[in-house]
């Protein structure tokens, strides 16, 4: 089976959404992936431009601001030599 694209939290019990990610790449090494997060900082923002491929969802979001991300975080490159990153801010 495969997946266009995860999409996680980072704050969840147990785990964060970034260690999520990680560990979804060791089984589909393509997956892109969009974070939602309310604690959006210059640390996260480091830790996944370093991960790549992944968009960025600033809490809160209306449901067409997730419907509309969806279609760029599909369409991110995976590269591990240039991992791109986008930040969907939300006023």
């Amino acid at each position: 089976t495969e997946y266009d694209v995860l999409i996680t939290d980072q704050c969840m019990p147990g785990k964060k959404g970034t260690t999520l990610i990680s560990e979804a790449r060791k089984i589909y090494p393509s997956l892109k992936a969009l974070m939602v997060t309310a604690f959006a900082d210059t640390q996260l923002e480091k830790e996944l431009y370093e991960l790549g491929g992944i968009g960025l969802l600033v809490k809160p979001f209306a449901n067409a601001d997730l419907i509309g991300v969806l279609p760029a975080c599909k369409s991110l490159r995976y590269s591990l030599t240039h991992p791109p990153h986008i930040n969907f801010p939300v006023p």
